[in-house]
């Protein structure tokens, strides 16, 4: 694979892993926000916090990277960027669970404190 493609391919992985992962942070926040017992749900906020994470970090390499990686290396960072785009495109995809997903780590949460469950 030639240099030039190979940055083209690593860039493109990159835009699609930034995109969803920042999307998803979004999502999760809002999902926070709109929560019925209004609490802040740690999880939650971990949750986007990795995210936000991911995708601030994909555009980083997407805008601030020379691209300057040593021989052989590119087709595996590739290949692992893109594994990690889809992983976040499908999650993302996802979006209508996390609310659902929130709400139930606080219910967890709730039951153990109250003794309800044991962890």
């Amino acid at each position: 694979m030639s240099a030039a493609s190979s940055e083209i391919l690593f860039r493109l992985a990159n835009v699609v892993l930034a995109a969803s992962s920042l999307g998803i942070a979004a999502l999760v926040i809002r999902a926070i926000h709109h929560r019925a017992s209004r609490g802040v749900e740690p999880l939650g906020v971990v949750f986007a916090l990795v995210f936000l994470g991911v995708g601030m970090r994909a555009a980083v390499r997407v805008w601030a990277t020379p691209w300057t990686l040593p021989e052989g290396a590119p087709a595996t960072l590739i290949a692992v960027d893109w594994i990690a785009a889809a992983a976040t495109f499908t999650f993302l995809l996802l979006r209508r669970r996390y609310a659902v997903f929130i709400e139930t780590a606080g219910l967890v949460r709730y039951a153990i404190r109250r003794g309800l469950v044991q962890p």
